[in-house]
């Protein structure tokens, strides 16, 4: 065997366990009691405090690069994961230039080779490019489309959206929904600003219901991205009860934070859709209790700490969520008396299962791509962040679980906060082929 990991337990879909596993080839080859584990090469012994859990796989990721390389590239940003304990990235199509063609996939391709820290899939974007959307064949999955505008994103029209569902059906692929119906958005100058007041949940609900509806007779699988409305849940939770091919996913920002969070910060908590009032957050909450969310995602979008300074209502929406994901999450979770399990099943299994990414989860033969938290309260601290964000809306907030160590494939990505391996990264592609 390569490496033997004893000392701490190990979270599993089934539950947390005092165990020892093996890992051989980048894949976890034994799990048992150390006493009964095969000899190997190197041994790691952790303390007891340690939690060892599947690293998260984040479907919804903005990792910039390009012409946006000031906010965040793919060095800085996949680095800022490794950090975070997270394993693999889907990057979102609105970068600068937009990732719309075949042409513009290849080059944000090769612009990623050398430099990811972890393993990348790509998501191809929505805008009346028909014939593109067939030409590529290793997206992970289509969108973000944005239905209602949004930082470096165009919107799509209803008709428009209709017309690309029905490749998108043909390639059984997934549709990712910026879910905002302009109509819906209030207008205020700018001295009275507030972005929760422009961008109501309204707007939210009412373009979840409209996209539901235009995708009965088509029959794609939707997927919304950063649900944060009470009533999109509801919508969604009734097209599941009707067997439709539908998922969600909640980010951390929109199941712990609320609407306070953006008064007291300002535009540094400015995201979109927006910060709601606590009654949208606890529904959120609910909504992983009951199953109807099925996965979490960190929709990482980070912008330069100057642009984010400039007051609404010309600041950018968005802000960075490797490196607070795990211990915000595994935080709240231990505070709502939800296990480490359910983190698993909704941060790996459910979003590779949704996006077709194999090899995912905690079992023999599968990836040994893991992450190692231990139980120290630490205050989240954005000026130690390796992403280029230098800011957060959790800046200041008292964590638990900060990962230790990430593990990609059996190798020792980051340890100890700090990446010491920069370019163990691949690009993945559902067709087969693999970069790095």
């Amino acid at each position: 065997m390569d490496l033997l990991i004893a000392g701490g337990r190990l979270a599993t879909p089934r539950g947390v366990v005092r165990a020892s596993l093996c890992i051989d080839g980048g894949r976890i080859a034994k799990v048992g009691k150390p006493g009964a584990m095969p000899r190997a090469a190197k041994t790691m012994k952790l303390p007891s405090s340690s939690l060892v859990l599947p690293a998260p796989v984040d479907v919804h990721a903005h990792l910039r690069d390009l012409e946006l390389s000031h906010k965040g590239d793919f060095a800085s940003e996949t680095q800022a994961a490794a950090v975070g304990g997270i394993s693999f990235v889907v990057d979102m199509p609105n970068s600068r230039p937009p990732t719309l063609s075949a042409s513009s996939f290849a080059a944000k391709r090769v612009r990623m080779l050398g430099r990811i820290a972890v393993d990348v899939g790509l998501n191809l974007g929505v805008q009346r490019n028909e014939e593109e959307l067939e030409k590529v064949t290793d997206n992970i999955a289509y969108g973000e489309v944005f239905v209602g505008p949004s930082t470096e994103g165009t919107v799509v029209g209803y008709g428009e959206l209709a017309a690309a569902l029905k490749i998108i059906a043909r390639s059984g692929k997934v549709a990712c929904i910026h879910a905002e119906d302009p109509a819906l958005f209030r207008e205020r100058s700018a001295g009275e600003y507030d972005h929760g007041f422009a961008r109501p949940p309204e707007a939210e609900e009412e373009a979840v219901s409209r996209v539901l509806s235009l995708n009965e007779g088509i029959g794609a699988r939707l997927h919304f991205c950063h649900v944060s409305a009470r009533r999109s849940l509801w919508n969604i939770a009734a097209y599941k009860s009707r067997k439709m091919a539908v998922t969600c996913e909640v980010t951390p920002h929109h199941l712990i934070l609320s609407s306070q969070t953006y008064k007291d910060l300002g535009t540094p908590a400015k995201v979109n859709p927006p910060l709601r009032e606590p009654e949208h957050v606890e529904a959120m909450l609910q909504g992983v209790r009951s199953g109807v969310v099925d996965l979490i995602a960190s929709d990482h979008a980070p912008h330069a700490l100057e642009e984010k300074s400039l007051g609404e209502p010309d600041a950018p929406a968005g802000v960075p969520g490797f490196e607070t994901l795990v211990p915000a999450i595994l935080t709240v979770f231990e505070r709502s008396g939800l296990s480490p399990s359910t983190f698993v099943r909704l941060t790996n299994l459910a979003p590779a299962r949704i996006f077709d990414i194999p090899g995912k989860g905690f079992g023999i033969g599968r990836d040994a791509d893991l992450v190692v938290v231990d139980r120290k309260r630490r205050k989240v601290d954005p000026d130690t962040f390796i992403s280029k964000a230098k800011y957060s809306p959790f800046a200041g907030m008292n964590l638990r679980f900060w990962p230790t160590m990430t593990i990609l494939r059996g190798t020792v990505i980051a340890d100890g906060g700090e990446v010491v391996i920069k370019d163990h990264g691949r690009f993945f592609s559902p067709a087969g082929e693999q970069d790095g």
